[in-house]
C-alpha cells in the first residue's frame, strides 16, 4: 500500500520557524538481539509507576493555578460519555493567566489541554478528561504551559479518588486490547497508548487516544476518537511491501543530495556541514536517552552521506534515482532514505506540497530507495543554519519512521514537538519503552506489548 500524507502547518510557522510547516508521513536497522532495559526517569510506564503524593504531604499550592472544586484527597465524580462509552470526569480550575494554555495530567498523561485565551484577568474553566485505569486514585497535575519557551510557568498537583464508574466499563488497556484483538488478531496484554489533545478542534487532527505497535514488519495503530469513531490501520514497516516506514530502532543509512538553482547565494558545501553538525547533536541525545534507560548502544543511529549535484536537470521535480547514478558514484538503492535539499529561493519542488518539508513515505526498503523520501527547501542562511537541521532529523525523520502529528510523546503532550528539539520523540509509542514491564523495550521485544499466541 502506497501511503503518500501531507500535513500542512503553515500557522506553526509563525510560532517557530525552525519547524516545517508542511509534513508527510508514510520505511534497514541493526538488531542487537533483546536488551535489558532499566527503568528511568524518560521511561513513561503507561500502567504503573506514576508520581504519587502520600496522603500526609499537603498539595503544592501555585501562584497562578488552583482547583475550586476539588482538594488533597477529595472525591471526583466520574460519568459515562453515551459517545464513546468511556468514563469522563471533570474539575473546576482556575487561572490568573489567561495568556497560556492550560494542560492536565492524570498519573502521567496529559488527558486534557485547553488553548482558550479568554482575555481576563482571572479565567475559571472546566477542564473534562477521562479516568483511564477506572476508579481508584489519580495524581492530578494541573499546568500553565508555554510552548514556546518550552516551560511549565506554574503548576498544582493533588491526589483525588475517583468514583462512579460501574464496573462493566472497560478501562482504556482493556479497551485497546480488545480492539487490537478485533481488528488484527493480536493478543497483547499492554498495549501503549497515550491521548493526543488536539490544540484546535476545527482542524483535522482530532482529539483521540492512540496506540500503535511495531511487530514483527509491520506497524499498527489504533485511534479512538472524542466522537466514537475507532480506526485501525497497518503499515509495512522495513518492507518492500509498497510505502512503507523505516522501524524506528538500529542503523539507518541516508543519502543527502544537495541541489543547487544558483539563487540563493549559499554555498551547498554549507548546507552538507549543516546537516552533520544536525545530526550531531541529534545523535547525542539518542545516546545520552539510551544510556539512561540501560542499552548498551545506541537504539537509533543514522549513516550520513552527502552529495552537491549541481543545478537541477528540470526545476519543480526531485532527481531520479538514474540522475544521481549518473552524476556520481553513488546508488540510491544502497540507502534506506534519499533526502533532497533544495537551495532555490523560489521553493520550487517542496513548496508544491505546502511548505519548506515533507516527508514522502516510502522508506527502509530491502532493495534500497526508489524515490526521494524526505525533501527540504533551503531560501537563506537562517533557514540553512537554523531550519534545515532540526526539520530533517527531528521532524521529518521521524515521519518517516511512523509518527504522525497526533502521536504523543512521553507525557502525552501532543504539542511538544513545536519546537523539534530533543527530547520530543514520542518515546512510548515508538516502542522506546518497557510497557509490559518485562526489563526489554518493546522495539526489540521477541514479545513485545506482552504479545501472546
Amino acid at each position: 500500500m502506497d501511503i503518500l500524507k501531507y500535513y500542512i502547518l503553515s500557522v506553526l510557522l509563525v510560532i517557530l520557524l525552525i519547524l516545517t510547516p508542511a509534513c508527510t508521513t508514510t520505511p534497514k536497522s541493526s538488531l542487537p538481539g533483546q536488551v535489558a532495559a532499566a527503568q528511568a526517569a524518560l521511561d513513561l510506564d503507561v500502567f504503573g509507576g506514576f508520581p504519587t503524593l502520600s496522603s500526609d504531604v499537603p498539595a503544592p499550592v501555585s501562584a497562578l493555578l488552583r482547583f475550586l472544586d476539588v482538594d488533597q484527597n477529595g472525591s471526583v465524580q466520574a460519568r459515562l460519555d453515551v459517545t464513546t462509552g468511556l468514563p469522563t470526569a471533570s474539575v473546576w480550575i482556575e487561572s490568573k493567566d489567561s495568556r497560556l494554555p492550560l494542560g492536565l495530567e492524570a498519573d502521567g498523561l496529559m488527558v486534557a489541554i485547553n488553548t482558550e485565551q479568554r482575555g481576563t484577568a482571572l479565567d475559571q474553566v472546566e477542564l473534562e478528561w477521562t479516568p483511564w485505569h477506572g476508579n481508584g486514585r489519580y495524581v492530578l497535575n494541573l499546568q500553565l504551559l508555554d510552548w514556546q519557551n518550552i516551560t511549565i510557568p506554574s503548576s498544582q498537583m493533588i491526589t483525588v479518588n475517583v468514583t462512579g464508574i460501574p464496573e462493566n466499563v472497560p478501562t482504556m488497556k482493556s479497551r485497546f486490547i480488545g480492539l487490537y484483538r478485533d481488528h488484527f488478531g493480536l493478543n497483547l496484554t499492554a498495549p501503549g497508548f497515550a491521548r493526543y489533545n488536539s490544540p484546535d478542534p476545527t482542524n483535522n487532527e482530532a482529539s483521540r487516544w492512540v496506540s500503535t505497535a511495531y511487530i514483527g514488519n509491520r506497524l499498527y495503530e489504533i485511534d479512538i476518537f472524542d466522537d466514537g469513531q475507532v480506526t485501525a490501520a497497518s503499515y509495512a514497516v522495513n518492507s518492500d511491501e509498497g510505502g512503507g516506514f523505516c522501524r524506528p530502532f538500529g542503523k539507518i543509512r541516508m543519502l543527502a543530495v544537495i541541489v543547487d538553482y544558483g539563487n540563493t547565494g549559499l554555498d551547498p558545501t554549507d548546507a552538507e556541514a549543516a546537516l552533520r553538525a544536525g545530526l550531531n547533536e541529534t545523535q547525542e541525545y539518542w545516546v545520552d536517552y539510551s544510556r539512561q534507560i540501560g542499552l548498551p548502544a545506541p537504539l537509533l543511529e543514522v549513516e550520513l552521506t552527502t552529495f552537491v549535484y549541481g543545478a537541477p536537470p528540470q526545476a519543480g521535480r526531485y532527481l531520479t534515482p538514474d540522475e544521481i547514478r549518473s552524476a556520481s558514484s553513488l546508488d540510491p538503492s544502497d540507502f534506506d532514505l534519499l533526502v533532497q535539499i533544495d537551495l532555490d529561493k523560489n521553493n520550487s519542488t517542496t513548496g508544491q506540497y505546502g511548505g519548506q518539508g515533507a516527508s514522502l513515505g516510502d522508506g527502509c526498503r530491502p532493495l534500497g530507495a526508489r524515490r526521494t523520501n524526505i525533501a527540504f527547501n533551503v531560501r537563506d542562511r537562517n533557514l540553512l543554519e537554523n531550519a534545515m537541521p532540526g526539520t530533517i532529523f527531528r521532524h521529518e525523520l521521524m515521519h518517516s519512521m511512523g509518527w504522525m502529528h497526533w502521536w504523543p510523546n512521553q507525557s502525552g503532550d501532543g504539542m511538544s514537538w513545536l519546537n523539534s528539539r530533543d527530547g520530543w520523540e514520542p518515546a512510548l509509542l515508538f516502542g522506546w519503552t518497557d510497557a509490559d514491564r518485562d526489563g526489554i523495550i518493546e522495539i526489540v521485544d521477541s514479545t513485545p506489548y506482552g504479545l501472546t499466541q
